[in-house]
């Protein structure tokens, strides 16, 4: 699914795909779809987008202009931009900095813990995170993850491996769900202040 993905991004090079402004361009998956559908619906009180930079600023400012276009149309949207380093890994004696072996830090479920440690779901297509989260927090909360070959290993009651495709949501489909949200939104809250004032009326 992920190459099927990248596929559909025109002139692109596999090697700094996702070092690459090219990714942005990339389809939105299902899950995303369902998301915003969930969205429109008032089914999730708070939905929080965790992402990691090296430096915030050029690092972040793509993931920042896909936001504002997409999820940030909802108020109980949010983004959090974490900073992180790599640390050094020794070889045959040597430090070795910015290795891919490297621990990150913090990790994801650090950044959780301190900032959002109330959540019900946590959901991410990578399942080494996904595993330390599961080990990491009580076992009243959910997971979930695309359902990819190499992660099917990844098992517990509370995981849910999700069918994932290409949607065919577009940037735009986000303010329009975003206005039919508010327009509920606003005639729940009319109807609510009419029976109100309603009842208060004495006879």
């Amino acid at each position: 699914m992920r190459n099927k993905r990248e596929s559909d991004v025109k002139n692109y090079n596999v090697g700094n795909f996702y070092s690459s402004p090219e990714r942005f361009k990339a389809p939105f998956l299902s899950i995303t779809k369902e998301l915003l559908q969930c969205l429109k619906e008032d089914l999730i009180s708070e939905l929080v987008i965790i992402s990691s930079v090296r430096k915030k600023g050029f690092d972040s400012e793509g993931k920042e202009k896909k936001f504002g276009e997409t999820f940030t149309n909802f108020p109980q949207c949010k983004l959090l931009i974490n900073e992180f380093k790599r640390l050094p890994v020794n070889i045959d004696g040597k430090e070795v900095a910015s290795h891919p072996e490297g621990k990150i830090i913090p990790t994801r479920q650090e950044v959780i813990r301190d900032n959002h440690p109330d959540f019900d779901i946590f959901i991410d297509d990578d399942e080494h995170k996904i595993i330390s989260a599961l080990n990491f927090f009580s076992p009243d909360k959910i997971y979930v993850l695309p359902d990819y070959k190499f992660s099917r290993h990844v098992q517990a009651p509370n995981i849910y491996h999700v069918k994932t495709t290409v949607s065919d949501l577009k940037t735009e489909d986000f303010e329009k769900a975003a206005q039919e949200y508010k327009d509920n939104h606003l005639k729940n809250k009319t109807q609510t202040n009419e029976k109100k004032n309603g009842s208060s009326k004495s006879f």
